[in-house]
């Protein structure tokens, strides 16, 4: 369940549709050329802030600004010790010189202001294209002296939204699998791995997790044993209002791979209840249940379109599991309907869509483990982005595209990764919660949960 924080934007963004236009940074761009970022010391708004309490939390807002804005990888933030500029400047053109920042090549300048009323910390935020000698946001931000990082995540997704043109993922987070002794559970960590948090407590084996479209519930599956000692995968739902997981259905076999719908009004998942494991869609109010494949092979691992027409899946009905995708509403009719994306490779997994819906990126077992790739839609443009290091699994975007999650051995255990789409910059995001895997990112959040 979303936390409500206090939390007032008091200033409106002084940036207008015609120039956002010209100052978006083309994501695949920066990846070449990194925007050059200058993030001077916050200023202190009021008389004795410069000490104590005040000043730690000052320190920490600033600093949460600035590791958000070095995760994305679109930027280059100088080091202070190259700043020119004195520290009696103020936060408005009038009141500094923008050739202090032309003169060691800063692209977008960074201003901050900061004061405390009470429980209250008031934020001031501007951003400056440092070339066009222009303002590009000004913003006034009020929180709570207690959320700090609430008040740092919400101003760094400001930058980042007006110089890409995207939300930011400061708000988002990582549902994965995690094992220590013989059980798997379900944790959450935020966007960066940080603050993880065990969400089940099973003892058993709990894995494929899947966020609901508002980010307030996780479908996974659980290997369960009933009171005859028969096994069953089962699905289940966790509520984060509640704490508690519910069953979702327990039908006879496999119950498992859920991924819902973009409306949130389905959940796809692979069901064996009629023999052979197919994709159904499951209508979590209702419990009613649609096939949508039928083949002699295996069907798992859906994963819908951004416009929840369509749904890829792996599948060996040509005796090797590979990628195929198919039209939702066909299928409900013609389950065989589907067509084949991937040719290649001995064993392909675990197909995710890109926000934009232009790419899919899966992993596939190349010799002898798995690595990642992109393709198009239509199966074209294929692309490898790991190679020679461990095996890497479990694809999943992030909700501005610019990073895939996904698993990796490459260290010894498995843990949680990221890496930009181009392949180029990875960072681990896991430590010390034992083997972690099947990572999924959260839906777009514009507040903490």
């Amino acid at each position: 369940m979303r936390r409500t924080p206090f939390f007032v934007v008091l200033g409106l963004t002084l940036l207008n549709t015609a120039l956002a236009g010209q100052i978006y940074i083309p994501v695949g761009e920066a990846r070449v050329k990194k925007s050059v970022v200058a993030f001077p010391d916050t200023k202190y708004m009021s008389a004795g802030m410069d000490a104590g309490d005040s000043k730690g939390l000052a320190r920490l807002v600033r600093e949460t600004i600035g590791n958000d804005l070095a995760f994305t990888n679109l930027f280059t933030m100088q080091d202070r010790s190259a700043f020119i500029e004195k520290g009696d400047a103020g936060l408005t053109l009038e009141t500094f010189r923008i050739s202090d920042w032309t003169t060691i090549g800063t692209e977008f300048l960074v201003k901050t202001g900061i004061s405390f009323t009470g429980e209250n910390i008031s934020y001031e935020m501007r951003l400056y294209d440092v070339l066009g000698a222009k303002q590009i946001v000004g913003k006034r931000y009020v929180a709570k002296q207690a959320e700090p990082k609430v008040l740092a995540h919400s101003v760094a997704n400001d930058i980042v939204t007006a110089l890409t043109g995207k939300p930011g993922i400061f708000f988002t987070k990582i549902a994965m699998v995690c094992k220590k002794g013989h059980s798997k559970e379900i944790w959450v960590t935020d966007f960066d791995g940080s603050n993880p948090k065990q969400l089940t407590s099973h003892g058993t084996l709990a894995f494929a997790p899947a966020w609901s479209t508002d980010n307030r519930k996780i479908a996974y599956s659980l290997y369960t044993k009933n009171s005859h000692n028969i096994k069953n995968i089962d699905l289940y739902e966790y509520d984060f209002g509640t704490h508690r997981s519910k069953l979702l259905s327990n039908r006879k076999g496999i119950n498992s791979g859920a991924a819902y719908s973009p409306d949130g009004r389905h959940v796809a998942l692979t069901m064996s209840f009629l023999g052979n494991p197919d994709i159904f869609l499951l209508d979590p109010v209702s419990k009613e249940v649609t096939r949508l494949t039928k083949s002699l092979g295996t069907d798992v691992d859906p994963a819908w379109s951004p416009d929840g027409k369509r749904i890829a899946f792996v599948s060996t009905r040509s005796n090797q599991p590979m990628v195929y995708v198919g039209d939702v509403e066909t299928m409900k009719t013609a389950p065989s309907s589907a067509s084949r994306l991937t040719f290649a490779g001995k064993y392909n997994a675990t197909p995710t869509w890109s926000p934009d819906g232009r790419k899919i990126a899966f992993a596939s077992i190349n010799d002898s483990r798995f690595d990642l790739f992109l393709m198009g839609t239509d199966g074209t443009n294929l692309e490898r982005l790991t190679k020679d290091e461990g095996s890497n699994e479990d694809p999943h975007f992030s909700p501005d595209g610019n990073f895939i999650a996904f698993s990796s051995n490459r260290a010894g255990q498995k843990n949680v990764y990221v890496i930009t789409v181009d392949g180029k910059f990875t960072k681990r995001l896991t430590f010390g919660l034992g083997e972690c895997e099947a990572p999924k990112w959260s839906w777009p959040a514009a507040a903490a949960f």
